[in-house]
């Protein structure tokens, strides 16, 4: 990243908002069931985090 200017990897907005992303389907786990959790949660996560990549 430009760490020239002292930034970090945060100012590029794409991955300002992936991690936003990921922050947000992170805080909404508590809230599916176990069942749905380990299938269809586990695949969006690991798609999200894929994109973070």
């Amino acid at each position: 990243m430009n760490t020239d200017r002292g930034g970090d990897a945060f100012d590029i907005p794409i991955l300002r908002r992936a991690y936003d992303l990921y922050r947000t389907f992170h805080g909404l786990r508590g809230i599916v069931s176990k069942a749905d959790r380990y299938t269809l949660w586990q695949r969006v996560e690991n798609l999200i985090l894929d994109v973070k990549e």
